[in-house]
C-alpha cells in the first residue's frame, strides 16, 4: 500500500512488534502508534480508507459483543 502512495499508520499495544515493524520498513516509514485498536474511534481523525487487522486481532477480543462493537466502530470511522 505504501508503494501505491498510501500513508500507513500502524497501531499496536506491543512496543516490541512496533519496533520490529520500524526496523523492517526502512524504505516506507509508517506512522507508529502505541495504542489499542479496539479504541478505533480514537483514530477517526486519520480518516482511514482501509483498516486491516492481523489474524490475531479478533482473537484478543473477549466475546462476540466486543467483536461486533469493533466492526461497528471501524465502519463508523
Amino acid at each position: 500500500l505504501a508503494q501505491l502512495g498510501f500513508e500507513i499508520t500502524a497501531i499496536d499495544f506491543s512496543i516490541g512488534l512496533l519496533a520490529e515493524l520500524e526496523q523492517n520498513t526502512l524504505e516506507f516509514k509508517p506512522t507508529i502508534v502505541e495504542g489499542d485498536i479496539r479504541q478505533v474511534s480514537d483514530y477517526q481523525l486519520l480518516r482511514p480508507e482501509l483498516i486491516i487487522c492481523g489474524g490475531d486481532t479478533l482473537a484478543h477480543l473477549h466475546n462476540w459483543t466486543e467483536i461486533e462493537k469493533f466492526i461497528y466502530d471501524c465502519n463508523a470511522t
